[in-house]
């Protein structure tokens, strides 16, 4: 199984590689979100609105694919960063190959802290970026990992929204 998609084939990657100024590539990883990949999505109560089923996520063998890439994560979260590294490892050489910038977004429907398994820190010639619900993840990520806070305006998530730094984009 291939975790990362390079084609963007996700409607929200595809968005984002066509507004890009500067000639870039795009990695993306789309897993299905749960409570644990997701950790802000309860409090959040963001899983109703959840953009799992949006765009390709509707049909079945999209939505089968993403969850066995989740699986993969939850039973063999060694072997899953090993493929991981493997497959950025050669994206960083394609891009460079094609002299390209390359992005990845690893959180296209997740939130994993990326940053705790070292892997932006592992490449440092790409550019990693994400949202999260998490707001203690923001300003705490490499140089090489924008992470932008993913608003909700929940009551039961209004504790995160006050704690996030001013300034700070949303």
């Amino acid at each position: 199984m291939k975790l990362l998609s390079i084609n963007a084939s996700n409607t929200k990657i595809k968005k984002t590689q066509e507004k890009e100024f500067v000639k870039t590539r795009l990695a993306s990883l789309s897993l299905y979100p749960d409570n644990i990949i997701c950790p802000g999505s309860i409090a959040a109560k963001c899983q109703d609105g959840c953009l799992v089923s949006a765009g390709r996520g509707r049909f079945d063998n999209v939505a089968n694919a993403r969850r066995a890439k989740t699986d993969f994560w939850h039973n063999d979260q060694a072997g899953f960063l090993a493929q991981l590294r493997k497959e950025l490892a050669n994206f960083d050489k394609l891009c460079k190959r094609q002299a390209v910038r390359g992005v990845v977004r690893l959180n296209t429907i997740s939130d994993i802290a990326w940053e705790n398994y070292d892997i932006p820190q592992s490449f440092p010639d790409l550019t990693f970026y994400d949202y999260s619900k998490r707001v203690k993840r923001i300003g705490k990520t490499p140089s090489n990992y924008g992470l932008m806070f993913s608003y909700s305006g929940a009551p039961s998530y209004k504790k995160q929204v006050e704690q996030m730094p001013a300034g700070y984009p949303m």
